[in-house]
């Protein structure tokens, strides 16, 4: 039989931002010949941790190229704030996650001091303005409680309080 080699043509793909904490492995693609890596490794695949340009080259009895991608890092932790001023300064108006996060799944309550349910999200980008009903609700402490699927599949779920300021 007959076997056809090609020139490599590796591809690590569009630059991308990962979490602190995430470990992703970067695939140029299964080709024949010799990978060397930007520190020097000549494995296959590359494990990355941490953000920065990461280069490849891939030779062979055809020749040689090479790819590179940037690897940014985000905080996506999530951050509650303890209080926030629904008066339309643009600053604080809205209760909502302080993070850069992604999420399978989000679903954020909010409750009065009666434990009515007066604020329901599934969208983490979406906030509470301080109304119940179209009503503005009066200055003090609201219970907050949050259940949620990362974006590496771990569910998790956190409460607290937050001070409404009128």
């Amino acid at each position: 039989y007959v076997k056809i080699k090609h020139i490599p043509n590796p591809d690590l793909g569009p630059d991308k931002s990962i979490c602190r904490d995430d470990v992703i492995i970067l695939f140029p693609g299964g080709f024949d010949g010799k990978y060397l890596w930007q520190d020097g490794s000549t494995n296959v695949s590359y494990r990355v941790t941490t953000g920065g340009l990461y280069k490849v080259r891939v030779n062979n009895q055809c020749g040689a190229a090479s790819d590179d991608i940037t690897i940014r890092l985000k905080d996506c932790k999530l951050y509650w704030p303890t209080a926030f001023t629904p008066n339309n300064d643009g600053k604080n108006d809205v209760f909502k996650a302080l993070s850069n996060a992604s999420f399978k799944k989000f679903n954020l309550q909010v409750f009065n001091r009666w434990g009515e349910l007066i604020y329901h999200t599934s969208n983490a980008s979406q906030g509470w303005n301080g109304e119940y009903k179209g009503v503005p609700q009066l200055a003090g402490t609201y219970v907050w409680s949050v259940d949620y699927i990362d974006n590496k599949g771990v569910q998790l779920e956190d409460k607290g309080v937050v001070i409404l300021v009128r």
